[in-house]
């Protein structure tokens, strides 16, 4: 799996089902990355998932899974969605409930395809209907969120720039970055469309003074995988910051927060 975090996570979801064993072995970061959290909820479903001390080296032993309600100990979106391809797979009916609404790609991506995946008025309940077989189509995927954000940074911190992107996901359980930019005096203007379940738009950003921002806990998954660009924009503010809850960087591919230290 070499660094993949996200594929091997979401395999995990897929495979639990299948009528084989895997065993998926990572790189040396990938192997000291949490897997019990992914594990835990999927043995809740009737999967058979070894691990080595919390972490791979990991053995699937596919068999049929059960419809379950799974409570989420953790708010992540790659956790989510493994237990969604899981219940997709499962006898009865799934429900997932999470501790914080994170990114739907997977919801949206899946209904595309013929899924029957709900999420309720709270944004944190989402219910699997059993569907192992789903229907191929086209699609035009937007253009990434997270990619977009360092042009918008240096827009925003670089005098003068004025910088325009154009067909950019703007799905709004990833723009949390754009939310805490206007807190801090960010110049940022949004043209938005749609596009096949997914929001897209333009973004024109301008070089702009900015003031120190408090970042809650309850922010953090709309803007984990730009938290370090957030940094960067404190720096260049004239007072200081505040960010609360970011642990979750510690245990992505690198120690992100120790990086920016």
């Amino acid at each position: 799996m070499g660094n993949a975090g996200t594929a091997t996570r979401l395999l995990t979801g897929l495979l639990a089902g299948q009528p084989f064993e895997t065993t998926l072995v990572g790189d040396t970061s990938l192997s000291q990355r949490p897997m019990e959290r992914v594990r835990q909820p999927l043995q809740s479903m009737g999967a058979q998932v070894q691990l080595t001390a919390g972490h791979l080296p990991m053995t699937i032993t596919g068999r049929t899974l059960h419809g379950s309600c799974t409570e989420m100990q953790v708010a992540s979106a790659q956790v989510k969605s493994a237990l969604i391809l899981a219940a997709l797979q499962a006898d009865q009916a799934s429900t997932i409930i999470e501790k914080l609404p994170t990114r739907d790609h997977t919801e949206r991506l899946l209904q595309q395809f013929g899924g029957q995946i709900e999420t309720a008025p709270d944004q944190r309940t989402i219910t699997v209907q059993p569907q192992p077989a789903l229907v191929g189509r086209s699609l035009t995927i937007p253009g990434d969120f997270s990619s977009a954000a360092f042009f918008v940074t240096a827009a925003t911190i670089i005098p003068n720039s004025h910088v325009r992107l154009t067909n950019v996901g703007l799905n709004s359980t990833r723009t949390g970055f754009l939310n805490i930019l206007r807190r801090m005096g960010g110049q940022v203007t949004v043209d938005h469309g749609h596009r096949m379940g997914e929001p897209v738009g333009t973004l024109d950003v301008r070089f702009a003074q900015l003031h120190p921002v408090q970042v809650t806990a309850t922010e953090i998954p709309a803007v984990i995988d730009e938290l370090p660009l957030v940094a960067l924009l404190a720096a260049t503010a004239n007072g200081i910051s505040t960010i609360n809850g970011a642990a979750e960087l510690r245990v992505k591919e690198t120690d992100r927060i120790a990086k920016r230290l």
